[in-house]
């Protein structure tokens, strides 16, 4: 695994990453991810949850790639909340295209480690990288796949009150063009 993540981060510092960039629903990859993550977020006894528009555009990414994105930022909203918390990702339009925020309601990250969440090998926990729970490249690896999609992955935090990472997609091209016309 760590291995297959060094060789993704250096495709992606390189620009040697493919993106198969398409239209798509990100409301159904949403859906899907959290069906998979149910079952683990059950035994650390979380609760998952989304706020979808009906109104929500199709989106113009990679679907993969993104979905490799929510599944990091889900991992960690779920390892690192606490006993009968919440993981909730909101999609919101916005003018661009679609708002992502997960929000977690765990137990935050110190303001001194918020500046290097995003380096990689950074954990901010020692005992996590010797336990084998983390390599420190998970968010270096989405913060590159955003980036890789023309965005920013931001993240605020508080200790002891949770975090929420957002980032924004492309709308697809027709919403786009009908946009541009009103």
């Amino acid at each position: 695994r760590l291995v297959d993540h060094l060789l993704q981060l250096s495709r992606l510092d390189a620009g040697q990453a493919r993106f198969q960039m398409e239209d798509f629903p990100l409301a159904e990859l949403v859906d899907s991810l959290l069906t998979r993550y149910e079952g683990v977020a059950r035994k650390k006894g979380v609760t998952l949850e989304t706020v979808i528009p009906d109104d929500l555009p199709l989106v113009h990414a990679d679907p993969l790639q993104i979905a490799q994105v929510l599944q990091n930022l889900l991992d960690n909203g779920i390892k690192f909340n606490r006993e009968n918390g919440r993981v909730v990702v909101e999609l919101v339009n916005v003018a661009s295209g679609v708002q992502v925020t997960v929000r977690d309601d765990g137990e935050g990250i110190a303001p001194e480690i918020l500046p290097r969440i995003f380096d990689r090998f950074y954990t901010g926990d020692t005992s996590r990288h010797r336990k084998g729970e983390s390599n420190g490249l998970g968010l270096a690896i989405a913060q590159k796949i955003v980036q890789g999609h023309h965005g920013t992955l931001t993240v605020t935090s508080h200790p002891g009150e949770g975090s929420a990472f957002t980032f924004t997609l492309a709308a697809a091209a027709a919403r786009q063009a009908a946009s541009a016309e009103a």
